[in-house]
């Protein structure tokens, strides 16, 4: 264990599943307890077993982010149960799949709650734990389909851009918050595979984002693979951590390259 998040408490929105195990379990290596949050107990008891057997405390909270009661709630129990929260991982999505000509106002409504009102909604709850206990990371896990969005896909690319929207914003109204080390950050995460690999033999965290070698040599990056989600998670333990208080209000391309690599894109692999 790095030991850099030891006494602090982390929410993970969505960490039950591919990325967010990953994550999870990096916050629990450097020392942090995790509240995982989200709608169903999916992946929740093994990885509650995994961060305690890592020396971090865990616990599970049943949080439909697109109820405003449900995050008031996740940011109470959090406090009651291990203090803080001190680091808040903005993970779960919604994908919101949908042709810019035919997609309802009810989905739109629905995305943009889900992955940008309740981000916000989840930063102002857990603003004065951090402010109290002189430490706050906010990071924003978002999409390079915000600078380059797939087709079908409108109402997660508006979210996701106004994702930067937001964190410069965090950053700028709470920069005067004196008593506390307070960053906000947005992490574009894209080219890297999630899939789940059902082996009981192998930590959770590892059977997520395993990818064939002949896969990774038609990567359309230019490190010449597929991302991993212990890549993901990683960036995310930096901009958690005690070593990224001098960067805030930034948006991080975790991608590998894929954004200005200029490769063509199978269908496949959009």
């Amino acid at each position: 264990m790095h030991g850099d998040l030891a006494g602090r408490t982390a929410v993970v929105t969505g960490g039950g599943g591919g990325t967010g195990v990953a994550i999870c379990v990096e916050l629990a290596r450097r020392g942090a307890d995790v509240v995982i949050a989200q709608r169903s107990r999916n992946n929740v008891d093994e990885l509650v077993d995994r961060i305690e057997e890592l020396g971090s405390r865990a616990a599970y909270v049943e949080t439909d982010l697109s109820r405003d009661e449900d995050i008031v709630a996740l940011v109470e129990a959090t406090h009651e149960r291990f203090g803080g929260p001190h680091v808040v991982v903005n993970n779960a999505v919604d994908p919101g799949k949908g042709a810019a000509e035919s997609v309802t106002r009810e989905y739109i409504d629905r995305t943009i709650d889900v992955n940008l009102v309740a981000p916000l909604r989840l930063a102002q709850e857990a603003y004065p734990h951090m402010v109290a206990d002189g430490y706050g990371r906010l990071v924003f896990i978002g999409a390079i389909q915000s600078h380059s969005p797939w087709k079908g896909s409108v109402t997660y690319a508006m979210a996701k851009a106004g994702l930067e929207g937001l964190v410069r914003s965090l950053s700028v109204e709470w920069a005067d918050t004196d008593e506390a080390d307070l960053t906000a950050n947005t992490l574009h995460v894209g080219a890297y595979h999630k899939g789940y690999e059902d082996d009981d033999s192998r930590p959770i965290e590892d059977r997520y984002g395993n990818v064939p070698p002949e896969e990774d040599d038609d990567a359309l990056t230019l490190v010449g693979r597929w991302g991993r989600t212990t890549d993901i998670a990683n960036a995310a333990g930096f901009l958690a951590s005690p070593d990224s208080a001098f960067i805030t209000g930034q948006s991080l391309v975790c991608d590998g390259g894929r954004l200005i690599s200029r490769k063509p894109a199978p269908q496949s692999h959009l």
